[in-house]
């Protein structure tokens, strides 16, 4: 519906919690190597949702922002998230989906110590 895949998808989700944070820092936050973070953001910028700046302290850092166009998207890209968090969540019990997540949580941290 957006043109958008699910790897650009999860980089928008983490601007709208967070918007103006470099791009490394959006990376390590989504445990997304910087390679596939530079190609999805690149994405993102071609069509005109976010922007990237060259930092003023670092200019090694680019800094990532959301545009009007990017911010107009937000209720429907979260409704859209939403609905598939239900849709994977709906033969759950509520202890179920805390368990999973916790589950998940651990999974991810124990990889990011290797």
């Amino acid at each position: 519906k957006f043109g958008l895949g699910s790897g650009q998808s999860i980089f928008l989700f983490q601007l709208y919690k967070k918007d103006g944070v470099s791009q490394d820092e959006l990376a390590n936050t989504l445990y997304i190597d910087k390679g596939t973070t530079a190609r999805s953001l690149k994405t993102l910028e071609e069509v005109g949702f976010i922007k990237r700046e060259v930092s003023d302290s670092d200019k090694r850092v680019n800094i990532v922002r959301l545009t009007e166009k990017g911010l107009k998207l937000e209720p429907e890209i979260t409704a859209v998230l939403k609905e598939w968090d239900r849709i994977l969540a709906h033969s759950l019990s509520e202890e179920e989906q805390k368990t999973l997540l916790t589950l998940l949580k651990k999974i991810s941290d124990s990889n990011l110590m290797k």
